[in-house]
């Protein structure tokens, strides 16, 4: 019945969260290259834009790509080694995508690309050999696994900048809703906050 900031869980609970955020900032300090790849739908969307700015706010200016419709879910090898191929890449992080994609991380991989995967979809009985952040992966202490893909984009977003990041729940918000999630536990809370700011900005 009270929603709020006080309901959300610590990110550093889900698994790969530390190792994810030790490579980006690496990647920061080295001046590396990342590439944001997201899913073309309303929450893929939204969590590349999420990421895309709390890295910006990280100290980072990653380039992003959204694949269309006709060119398959997932992440494509063949849209990633074109890229690579004009401009290095020396990280890649997916939002809303990739927990399926073993065999294309290892591809990816060969091509001396970094891979961390950030998700919500079920897991494969096979996850991709890198770091990977799921909340519906078993065995972890994250106690909620029902966030949207943006909602797990926030989350890497609040590791590295913490409070800096909740400026962007409107659109973590929007997703979630969009992609149908139950509005229940951290849901529950992430849209109440959003919906403050989208009424902070109508006034």
């Amino acid at each position: 019945l009270n929603p709020g900031k006080h309901g959300f869980h610590d990110p550093f609970l889900l698994a790969g969260m530390r190792d994810a955020v030790n490579i980006i900032k690496r990647a920061k300090d080295e001046n590396k290259s990342v590439l944001i790849f997201g899913d073309y739908d309303a929450d893929g969307i939204c969590a590349v834009s999420i990421l895309k700015n709390c890295l910006e706010d990280f100290g980072i200016i990653p380039d992003f790509i959204v694949p269309e419709r006709e060119d398959g879910y997932g992440l494509n090898y063949d849209i990633i080694s074109s890229l690579n191929s004009k401009k290095k890449i020396d990280l890649l992080i997916s939002v809303d995508c990739g927990i399926s994609d073993h065999d294309v991380v290892e591809e990816i991989k060969k091509l001396g690309i970094d891979v961390i995967i950030t998700d919500h979809h079920e897991p494969p009985e096979i996850i991709p050999e890198t770091i990977v952040i799921d909340p519906k992966i078993e065995g972890q202490d994250y106690p909620f696994n029902g966030l949207a893909g943006a909602g797990v984009a926030y989350k890497l977003g609040a590791a590295l900048i913490g409070d800096r990041a909740d400026k962007y729940l409107d659109v973590t918000s929007l997703a979630t809703v969009a992609d149908s999630m139950d509005l229940v536990d951290e849901n529950r809370d992430i849209v109440s906050c959003g919906l403050k700011l989208f009424n902070d900005e109508k006034s």
